[in-house]
């Protein structure tokens, strides 16, 4: 069974009754797609409550997130969050989408990048951080360390728009990591408003022409 739910107006009161709701679920999904972008009015209480449901989908094949736009939302509670999804070792998909969550820094995101190495039944991961300022070229290229260590992951899909401080020479220690993988079939990229540069743009095209399509 595949949910998807998308609430634009959540309350942490009928969040949590929401969350009790899925309980009785655990059993039964195989995929879930949760989507509370547009929530501006939960708390951390509340999404950790979300997060630590996750530990009880313990049969999920799939899982999305999309967060947007939380201010409260710090290293802490990314961590908390990574936490809980590496104990969901039997999902194939997974993917993250967290835009505009400004306090998370380049080493809150590594820390959860290296959690994500315990999910190596992944096939499929897309990993979508929109406007994470903080993150730099060691951030960048502790991602395409991650992909070498899921050895089932055929396709992945990285945006990192908006991400300042990356440069060209985190695209090239990215690009060492990834071309090392024995399992990767699929490649996406955008990093639109960043400070990679046009020729390096070109050069990762046509590595990927090489060996990806």
């Amino acid at each position: 069974m595949l949910y998807q739910f998308s609430i634009p107006e959540l309350l942490d009161e009928f969040a949590l009754q929401f969350i009790q709701q899925l309980r009785q679920l655990s059993n039964h999904l195989r995929g879930f797609d949760l989507n509370i972008s547009a929530c501006k009015r939960v708390s951390n209480f509340a999404l950790q409550a979300f997060t630590e449901l996750s530990r009880e989908f313990i049969h999920l094949k799939s899982l999305g997130l999309r967060y947007r736009e939380y201010k409260q939302f710090q290293d802490e509670n990314l961590l908390e969050m990574g936490i809980c999804l590496a104990s969901l070792i039997n999902l194939n998909h997974l993917t993250i989408y967290f835009e505009n969550l400004h306090n998370i820094t380049n080493n809150g995101f590594i820390q959860l990048l290296n959690l994500f190495k315990k999910l190596e039944n992944l096939k499929s991961f897309t990993l979508e951080f929109h406007y994470f300022r903080r993150i730099k070229d060691s951030g960048f290229a502790e991602i395409g360390s991650l992909i070498t260590k899921m050895p089932n992951l055929t396709s992945f899909q990285l945006n990192l728009s908006g991400a300042k401080q990356i440069t060209d020479k985190g695209l090239s220690k990215f690009q060492d990591h990834i071309l090392t993988s024995k399992s990767l079939k699929s490649l996406q990229l955008k990093f639109n408003w960043t400070n990679i540069s046009d020729l390096k743009v070109k050069d990762l095209e046509n590595i990927y022409a090489q060996n990806f399509c």
